[in-house]
């Protein structure tokens, strides 16, 4: 979401400084010289280009900066993008605007070792740089169209492929079912500095048969520590350090927002760096069969976990912890 906003402001202001930096009309015989030189020639013979020059100079650099990082943040999002789409048509879109992306963001990059080099004005915001800048930017338009238009979420591509769909899948009701809670259970999680939230579908806080089951563990982050002239007993007490932590599943407690949602909060220590793996397993609400998450998470937000294949086997054993989810709930906490 910060990169998203992030990339957008940074494409306002790199056209925003744009505009800026095109309206400065510089005189034929400064163009040849470095921005440097250019100031400094103008300063005797061309008083009014030397106001000229500085804005120019200005807003070029703005719009190289800002529009380096524009086209890098977004070619990230595009990785992303394309690493989480299993359709190979839409990977073929991304990858398309992702080299779009890559060729805005190298002209800005090359624009900047210009300034740099000490390069002469010309060569700043020369010919090919604009047409380039041109054509990537329509390829952008036009593939960022295409991939909006031709994109299905989760909840559409089950419908497509559903009975009542356009394109329905030859498969069971149940199969059909278990798809559609797969979709609409997906637990969400919560990595804060001291606790990990999770928020679990409604029906398991309503319902004192159903049950869940959880394990966290803390992976810690290696850390590049010079032992070379420590003493022994520092080194066999950095040796001895774990590299990964179990959590104490079972001082969860459940709670609720201040919109009344529950939610089960673990106590989780964990420094930055570290990866915090976390494993539920959980009744299904409408099929006998229960489903697992994984997710592995190195920063603080919030997250959706990975339906994947049974994670904790053994249910209420030791791989697996029951805990309460009816009854008494915390008060409100957000």
């Amino acid at each position: 979401m910060y990169i998203e906003l992030a990339s957008t402001i940074s494409w306002t202001l790199s056209a925003f400084t744009g505009v800026v930096r095109d309206a400065q009309v510089i005189a034929n015989e400064l163009v040849t010289l470095s921005v440097k030189n250019a100031f400094a020639e103008s300063s005797s013979k061309h008083l009014n280009q030397q106001v000229v020059i500085k804005r120019f100079a200005a807003a070029a650099k703005v719009t190289a900066i800002f529009g380096l990082f524009a086209a890098s943040s977004e070619a990230y999002l595009t990785v992303k993008q394309i690493q989480k789409s299993d359709d190979f048509f839409e990977q073929i879109i991304l990858t398309s605007k992702g080299l779009a992306l890559g060729l805005q963001g190298y002209v800005s990059g090359y624009q900047l070792v210009n300034f740099v080099r000490g390069a002469v004005l010309s060569e700043i915001v020369a010919a090919w740089m604009i047409s380039a800048l041109f054509y990537a930017g329509i390829a952008y338009l036009i593939f960022s169209g295409l991939y909006n238009y031709f994109h299905r979420n989760e909840m559409q591509k089950w419908l497509q492929g559903s009975t009542w769909g356009n394109s329905p899948k030859t498969q069971t009701p149940e199969q059909e079912l278990m798809e559609l809670e797969n979709i609409i259970w997906k637990p969400k999680i919560e990595l804060t500095k001291k606790n990990v939230d999770i928020y679990l579908p409604s029906y398991l806080f309503d319902d004192e048969k159903q049950h869940y089951d959880l394990q966290i563990v803390v992976q810690k982050k290696s850390k590049n520590i010079n032992l070379s002239y420590a003493p022994p007993h520092v080194i066999q007490e950095e040796m001895n350090k774990p590299r990964k932590v179990m959590i104490d599943v079972s001082q969860a407690k459940r709670k609720k927002t201040a919109n009344g949602v529950s939610y089960i909060a673990v106590p989780v220590t964990h420094d930055e760096g570290d990866t915090v793996v976390i494993a539920i397993n959980y009744d299904r609400a409408w099929t006998h069969n229960s489903q697992s998450y994984v997710g592995n998470i190195n920063k603080t937000g919030t997250f959706d976990l990975e339906k994947t294949d049974d994670v904790i086997i053994d249910l209420n054993g030791v791989a697996g912890i029951k805990l309460p989810t009816t009854g008494e709930t915390n008060e409100n906490t957000r």
